[in-house]
């Protein structure tokens, strides 16, 4: 793992307000990073970012004492100081991609032990032992948020809000028509990385 780019994220996440945290968060997830003060850290700023509260170091301080935290998060010293570590904002990007490839890595060699007790649990026939460490391996997210899963509401309405504002600039035109009159009314045609799938029943 990687201490300092954990800190340095979190600390560009303060300064960064809530327009910041919004893009690191379809990024990364607390689960990603290895310290569990720094979980506990990003969690609490989620939690702001849910609660359209404003996200900087004083009032992240205060929901800290509020919620009985001091301890957990490292201290109010520990926290004050992760803004020292910013030179700037508009590297987030790698410092998140340190912390989610760091994840995948410790992923990986979870994986790999629970491969290696497989292969040597004899009571399991070789199929059973192949099909379970496969599992195992596949379940790793290698891209983190942007390959899917749950991400914060607050995250989700940000991108929503985006594409119906891009939508009226368009004045409502299609960018694909389905060919069906009545289903592009409903749908606005068909946009990118839309997945549609239409069924019926008999």
């Amino acid at each position: 793992h990687s201490t300092e780019a954990e800190r340095t994220l979190i600390g560009q996440m303060i300064e960064g307000g809530a327009d910041l945290v919004s893009q690191v968060a379809a990024m990364v997830s607390p689960e990603d990073f290895h310290r569990d003060a720094h979980k506990h850290l990003v969690r609490l700023i989620l939690s702001m970012l849910d609660k359209a509260e404003p996200i900087e170091l004083v009032a992240l301080a205060e929901r800290v004492v509020a919620l009985g935290m001091t301890d957990a998060v490292g201290g109010l010293s520990y926290v004050a100081a992760l803004p020292d570590t910013v030179a700037s904002l508009e590297n987030w990007h790698h410092y998140a991609r340190i912390v989610r490839g760091m994840k995948v890595r410790r992923d990986l060699q979870n994986a790999a032990r629970t491969v290696a007790a497989c292969a040597e649990d004899m009571s399991s026939t070789p199929r059973e032992a192949l099909d379970r460490s496969g599992s195992v391996v596949l379940s790793i997210d290698g891209e983190g948020q942007q390959a899917g899963g749950w991400i914060a509401a607050s995250v989700a309405t940000l991108g929503a809000l985006d594409e119906v504002e891009a939508r009226m600039q368009r004045d409502g035109a299609i960018e694909v028509s389905t060919g069906l009159r009545a289903v592009d009314e409903i749908l606005a045609g068909l946009h990118r990385t839309d997945l549609v799938i239409l069924a019926a029943r008999p």
